[in-house]
């Protein structure tokens, strides 16, 4: 795609009025225009990039956000131009920290932040004084977003949800945005709107609440109007191509970006006029720069697979004296001796990607754009022209394999079909279909007769097919009892070896009575050559031979004169690999049965045709091993540099983006979108783009067309050098003495220090700090109001010891302590959080209830399940907390133990009883959800529902349920998400997506609430567990007396008054006596 880039190009996002001018960021930077237009001053200048700036109300003072590598923090500057002061030092992560207004006398910025909270969905609106403090939170509870004051200076509308940079073009789903407005002194929520969809960005004007809804026909983000006299709403602005962006009142006026055009609308009379605004800068975002690649460089498919290993993305020549490299979009050669590097193919705006060797070395076959499409294309690998194999209308393209003659490759794409391309520009012959997974361990055999692959049979197994290139006949080996794949023929023809998980090593849990089998695959060889009158599929899988190698993951399998390769995978966790494990080279010698370990701590090889040599991959490195010698020469990947054309990039990725969309999304209707005209229509802005970050925008507001869940689009090279932010927290709240100036410690979060991720850091032994103390001085510098603490802790960073003077008053005898800090709080926050929550449930229920949180449905979910379930399983009930949970996939191992269905009994000598099936809690449950319940995150209570476990309370859920493989990595390391999966119920039906889970008793948690320390949902939760256990005997406990009453002793220290057991029944105890003395009796 070819875009002429504009002189003076730049989106004007984020702007506001304010005294006959208007501020807006621009080029990530902020810069100032007179309110008719014109050319534009620039007001801020340094790394990072500067958004959402607000003026003050008697217009001295512009905030700003500013995001960085170094975090995300306030600044403040004078509005007529000037040096900034940074106001906070929380060192953010991404968009936090952002300013949404300030308070009406001036004094002070109010923003929105994820500092000191328990979870990453949850941020507080605080407000900092302009000339530097401790920052606040506001007395509002935490569900919050984008705010305005009223006239009266003690009210706000607002957002409870904050989601403006949510894609979502047309969302319903629980997280859609309502308006409210809430008091701060009467402490009242009154939601103002209703509309289904989104009303954001509210603007208190007068006696009318301005503000972004998509509630019209093309369900475009425009402006409207809610007139608080008559509680009608109206519409004002009918933009019907792009949406409205962040609108923003000041000066009597409300100015927005739209289409790549400034807007303002004069009020009261809501008169519209686009503001032209010329840019005069330097280009430091758009012009031409050198760049390394080394840490670019591609080393596998950037569409990952659930099926198979992914393929690697990079080659040795056939003689192995090369490797061949993709990074930024082109490929490079590059010796294994001492020499340079040579460019292959590519541009700045036309990628190519995937390549291959040809087995003589003479040619490079790799993956390039025609016409925007992906193509297969070959060129002379010692330079010459290129020539492009196929016209494929569609599709994406993963790496080809060379035939041994090297007059034909096998292509797999990502629609799962297997393609035979000739060099012979015959059209290309589809080999094979496979619905379920895709294809990509295709292998020829070396007389060119047979190509090898396995594809799906039932489930997650896969057969080994064989395809006659001649009769176009495949036959299929095996019946889908065991995963066979990763085909390899013998140099001679002899043997087809392969990889197959028909080991059966069950590793048991040490939580519970469950497996796991692990190191299932092992290597098998079937004797080809001596098949005589034709293939009988079912006789040549009975033919075939195990090898005597250990069973392992092995992920990658090559034969070579007299020689296997494979390379073996530490046994996986659900993040990383365990430890002790080592990725293994190994090499096995067919002829004596010697398996040797040639190579360890690799992450993927490439080897030569002949085996003499391995091109290994070791995290950024790539060396060359002679696998006779045993040498090992590393390649100088140092001095791959390039000129790279930013908009060129640009332009590449922005098609890139949309074609990957088009052919992997998982409606192939694009859900009813004509995916060619959105196209044109956002291409449209790419000549304005001024910078890497309006490249995500314009990817982000194109993409969310689809109006889909789980369409992500981030990072990138946006030139950004700085240092990446590393900061130091201490896992306290701090409180500043006025008198004196000085900082004592308010709280001290315990956390759990037999638990590294959890490790407090003013609790370690010997340390004798408290909750009252005063810190002094940080690494020898004193501490004293306006300076915070953060500040001085942001020089240590995380990885360094820090040096508290610590004293028992302001005035009292100093001590130095040397404290290790930890780089995020969270952690600590959300453990407190939880014990409060447990805390509540024991007291209140006298320890017959238990409480289970979980924050995802990842790694960090299933440590919290392990870690609280099991422990609960004498209590009577359950209550899982599933709010604020981002998701993950773990949910139906999880309910697959809430499933569990008692049938027996287990006794011993001792009499002890035990439920049969172990580790269940038979009792009734009820899992609570909010707003935040997300993906995997409300899998989990729909299937809950479903499975008719209890009841689900709170509020409805996200409603995004249709799941991606991971991030898919664009030209410069930026990324895009592809959804292409989806639940749909038993009539075939979608569920959840764009709408959410709803619960079967919704109960919303209320600002005045959560304020007086009550959580209505959680408070609802328990009574339904009471409600159904009242009366009834502790049946899980009662062979254990300890634990009989194990919440009455807290009460003693809770302010809120604890509820008292209800009276038991014998019912289960005769029958669980009964049950016992049956047991006994047959033993």
């Amino acid at each position: 795609m070819l875009v002429q880039h504009l002189a003076n190009a730049a989106i004007p996002r984020y702007p506001q009025a304010y005294g006959g001018k208007i501020v807006f960021s621009a080029n990530e930077k902020l810069w100032r225009v007179p309110r008719a237009g014109g050319v534009a001053v620039q007001l801020t200048s340094g790394e990072g990039q500067d958004i959402y700036p607000r003026v003050s109300p008697d217009g001295r003072w512009i905030a700003y956000t500013k995001i960085s590598r170094s975090g995300s923090d306030v600044l403040v500057m004078p509005s007529e131009g000037g040096v900034a002061r940074r106001l906070t030092y929380h060192q953010g992560r991404g968009l936090d920290n952002i300013v949404v207004t300030w308070s009406p006398d001036s004094s002070k910025v109010i923003y929105l932040s994820k500092h000191a909270q328990w979870n990453p969905s949850v941020q507080q609106l605080y407000e900092v004084p302009v000339s530097g403090g401790l920052p606040q939170a506001m007395p509002i509870d935490s569900a919050v977003g984008l705010a305005t004051f009223a006239p009266d200076g003690h009210t706000i509308a607002y957002n409870r949800i904050f989601s403006q940079y949510g894609n979502w073009k047309r969302y319903d789903g629980g997280m859609a945005r309502q308006i409210f407005t809430y008091d701060f002194k009467s402490r009242q929520l009154q939601q103002i709107t209703h509309w289904s969809g989104t009303n954001a960005a509210p603007m208190w004007y007068g006696r009318k609440i301005y503000y972004l809804s998509d509630q019209d026909s093309k369900r475009r983000a425009n402006l409207w109007v809610h007139d608080l006299e008559t509680g009608r709403a109206r519409q004002i602005t009918h933009f019907t191509q792009y949406d409205i962006d962040s609108p923003a009142l000041g000066d009597d006026a409300i100015t927005f970006q739209q289409g790549g055009t400034l807007y303002r609308m004069d009020l009261p009379d809501e008169r519209l006029h686009a503001v032209a605004v010329s840019i005069v800068d330097d280009h430091r975002y758009s012009r031409k720069r050198i760049v390394a690649l080394k840490d670019a460089v591609r080393d596998s498919e950037i569409v990952h697979n659930s099926d198979l290993p992914d393929r690697i993305n990079y080659a040795i020549s056939p003689d192995g004296q090369y490797g061949l490299f993709s990074a930024r979009g082109q490929l490079f050669s590059l010796p294994a001796q001492p020499g340079a590097a040579r460019h292959v193919a590519g541009t700045s705006g036309t990628a190519a990607d995937r390549p291959a060797w040809s087995p003589d070395g003479r040619l490079v076959a790799y993956i390039t754009e025609v016409d925007g499409n992906q193509q297969l294309a070959i060129r002379p690998a010692d330079g010459g022209k290129e020539r492009v194999l196929t016209q494929f209308r569609a599709g994406y393209f993963f790496a080809p394999v060379f035939a041994p003659d090297g007059r034909s490759l096998a292509l797999s794409d990502g629609d799962h079909r297997l393609w035979l391309i000739g060099l012979d520009g015959s059209a290309p012959r589809q080999v094979a279909l496979d619905k379920r997974q895709g294809i990509h361990d295709q292998s020829f055999s070396p007389d060119g007769r047979w190509l090898a692959f396995s594809m799906a049979a039932t489930g997650k197994q896969r057969d080994l097919y064989l395809y006659e290139i001649s009769s176009g006949r495949t036959h299929r080996l095996g019946r889908g009892e065991s995963t066979d794949a990763l085909p390899a023929w013998s140099p001679d023809g002899d043997y087809l070896y392969f990889t197959s998980a028909r080991y059966v090593q069950a590793v048991p849990s040490d939580q519970e009575n469950d497996f796991a089998m692990v190191k299932s695959t092992g290597i098998y060889a079937i004797h080809f050559s001596a098949l005589v009158g034709g293939i009988d599929s079912n006789d040549l899988m009975a033919q075939a031979l195990a090898l005597p190698v250990e069973p392992a993951n092995i992920v990658q399998l090559d034969a070579r004169q007299g020689y296997l390769y494979y390379l073996t995978k530490p046994i996986a966790l659900f993040d990383g690999v365990l430890k002790g494990e080592q990725w293994l080279l190994h090499r096995y010698d067919v002829k004596t049965g010697q398996d040797s370990v040639i190579a360890k701590d690799l992450d993927s090889y490439s080897l030569s045709y002949d085996g003499k040599k391995v091109l290994l991959k070791n995290a950024r490195d790539y060396s060359v091993l002679d696998a006779v010698a045993g040498t090992m020469q590393q390649l100088d990947l140092d001095q791959l540099r390039i000129e790279i054309d930013p908009p060129a990039e640009w332009a590449q990725m922005f098609n890139d983006a949309w074609r990957l969309e088009r052919d992997l999304f998982i409606s192939s209707t694009m859900n009813g979108q004509n995916w060619e005209q959105v196209r044109e229509r956002y291409a449209a802005l790419l000549p304005q783009l001024g910078s890497r970050s309006d490249l995500n925008w314009l990817l982000s507001e194109m993409l969310g067309e689809l109006g889909n869940s789980h369409v992500y689009v981030g990072g990138g090279d946006n030139g950004d050098t700085g240092p990446i932010a590393s900061p130091a927290r201490l896992g306290v709240d701090w409180e500043l003495d006025q008198p004196s100036g000085r900082y004592r410690i308010n709280r001290i979060y315990a956390g759990d220090n037999t638990r590294p991720a959890y490790r407090s850091p003013l609790r370690q032994p010997g340390l004798q700090v408290s909750a009252g103390d005063y810190v002094l001085a940080i690494n020898g510098e004193e501490l004293r109001a306006p300076t915070v603490p953060d500040a001085l802790l942001q020089t240590s960073g995380a990885a360094k010891p820090v040096e508290l003077t610590i004293a028992g008053r302001p005035d009292g005898p100093r001590r130095r302590i040397r404290v290790k800090p930890v780089g995020s709080e969270l952690n600590l926050r959300e453990l407190d959080w939880i014990g409060k929550n447990r805390q509540l449930i024991d007291c209140r229920s006298d320890g017959r209830v238990g409480y289970v949180y979980l924050s995802n449905m990842g790694q960090r979910g299933l440590e919290q399940f392990t870690q609280q379930f099991y422990a609960q399983l004498n209590r009577q009930a359950l209550i899982i907390d599933d709010r604020w949970n981002g998701g993950g996939s773990v949910a139906e191992y999880l309910l697959e133990r809430l499933r569990r269905t008692q049938v027996a009994f287990t006794t011993n000598r001792s009499g002890a009883m035990d439920t049969q099936p172990e580790e269940l809690l038979r009792g009734p449950k009820v899992v609570l959800v909010n707003h935040w319940t997300g993906s995997n995150g409300e899998l989990f209570p729909y299937l809950f529902q479903q499975y008719g476990l209890g009841q689900v309370v709170g509020t409805r859920t996200w409603g995004g349920l249709r799941g991606y493989n991971g991030d898919t990595p664009l030209l410069d390391g930026g990324y895009i998400t592809i959804p292409v999966r989806a639940v749909l119920d038993l009539n075939g039906k979608a569920v959840v997506e764009n709408h959410g889970v709803d619960p079967d008793m919704e109960v919303e948690n209320m600002p005045a609430d959560l304020l007086d320390g009550h959580d209505a949902q959680l408070e609802t939760a328990l009574s339904l567990m009471l409600k159904a256990i009242a009366g009834k005997t502790n049946e899980a406990s009662m062979d254990d007396n300890s634990t009989a009453r194990v919440g009455v002793a807290c009460c003693a220290g809770m302010t809120d008054e604890c509820g008292t057991s209800s009276s038991m029944t014998v019912a289960w105890l005769a029958l669980a006596l009964r049950a016992r003395a049956a047991i006994s009796i047959a033993m």
